[in-house]
């Protein structure tokens, strides 16, 4: 998997701000205690928020630059879901989504962009 976890910021009702990340599978985790090391951690973003943080609200951060090409998948069919190219900028060769479904584009004369 060659796609990286987003950083994001929990602010707990009361105003107290938490690190967190979300990774590429859709799991999360809040560094509860940084110093001791303790974390929580859900198969979903939604769930920490149902469950554990119940109130609290997510901050994402705004200055982030793109870790991956970003190229649109084509969509192969109607019910095919919009998504883009997880590899690094520039990458060589045919693109990748999460599921690592792999595609290249052929241009007019064939050649491969």
């Amino acid at each position: 998997m060659t796609a990286f976890a987003r950083p994001f910021r929990l602010i707990q009702r009361n105003g107290v701000a938490l690190d967190g990340a979300e990774f590429p599978n859709g799991r999360a985790i809040v560094l509860d205690d940084p110093d001791w090391g303790l974390c929580t951690g859900a198969r979903t973003l939604d769930l920490l928020l149902t469950h554990g943080y119940h109130g609290a609200r997510i901050k994402w951060p705004t200055n982030v630059p793109a870790e991956h090409c970003g190229h649109p998948k084509p969509p192969f069919s109607e019910h095919t879901p919009p998504t883009e190219c997880v590899l690094r900028p520039h990458h060589q060769g045919s693109h990748a989504d999460e599921q690592g479904t792999r595609w290249w584009l052929t241009g007019p004369e064939g050649e491969q962009r």
